[in-house]
Order: C-alpha cells, then sequence, then structure tokens
C-alpha cells in the first residue's frame, strides 16, 4: 500500500471508532499488509485486496481476539478498547454457531454493521471487517 491508502484508510478508521489513537503503518514483510494500532499497541492487521480483473480494490481489518466466541461480554470488551466512544453490540447470526456479526452504536443510537467475528479454536477469535475503496 502506498501512503496515501495508508492515510486514508487511517482516517477512515479513526472516523468509524472515533479513536484518533489508530494508527496504520507499513509491513515491512508485505506490500499489500499494513500493521493496525492502537497508540503503542499493535492490535492486527490490514490486507488489500487488488482485483484487477474486477478493477476493484477493497482493504480487510482482522484482529485476533484471544476469546471464546461464546462469551460474547468478552468479546464486546475487547472490541471496545478499539472505539472508546462508541458502543460496540454483537449478536448472533442466527443458526451459524461459529461467529457472531459486530455492530457499532453511534450517539444517535444508529446502528451499524461493522463485520463479523469468527472461531478460529475454543479459545481464541478473530475480528474481521471489510473496507470497499469507495468507503474511502
Amino acid at each position: 500500500m502506498n501512503n496515501d491508502e495508508i492515510l486514508l484508510l487511517q482516517n477512515y478508521l479513526r472516523d468509524i471508532f472515533d479513536n484518533e489513537e489508530i494508527t496504520i503503518r507499513k509491513n515491512s514483510d508485505s506490500i499489500n499488509i499494513t500493521n493496525f494500532f492502537i497508540g503503542t499497541e499493535l492490535l492486527g492487521y490490514l490486507n488489500k485486496d487488488d482485483d484487477i480483473d474486477e478493477d476493484d480494490v477493497s482493504y480487510s481489518l482482522t484482529v485476533p481476539i484471544d476469546s471464546p466466541i461464546d462469551n460474547t461480554k468478552e468479546l464486546e470488551k475487547k472490541i471496545q478498547n478499539i472505539s472508546k466512544l462508541k458502543k460496540i453490540r454483537i449478536s448472533t447470526r442466527g443458526a451459524i454457531e461459529d461467529s457472531k456479526e459486530v455492530s457499532i452504536i453511534s450517539g444517535e443510537d444508529e446502528e451499524e454493521f461493522l463485520g463479523v467475528v469468527f472461531e478460529d479454536n475454543d479459545a481464541s477469535c478473530t475480528f474481521s471487517m471489510s473496507i470497499l475503496d469507495f468507503d474511502l
């Protein structure tokens, strides 16, 4: 990712989560992966998916979480650390038991879908959020 993309993503995530401590930094191992920080703490990664055939670009935020999928309160608490001012809500996905939906509640009590928490194993999950190029 180039510096302009990183800045756009950083500003977008700061706005969505209402958190100025979010920073996106280049990853020395890959040009399509960046590191996602809150302050000085590395929380996850942003991956760029560039579909040349479709002339489409999207990004995926991935944040590993040390908590089982069935502990909704703990998952909310961990993801809440990303957004200091807006409330995070985690809800079930009907009959699907290995993942949950993540939404953010704005100051006007409007709920916006953010992404999904997927179960990795009995003790951990991964929060995944897609960002489309037109969102930026």
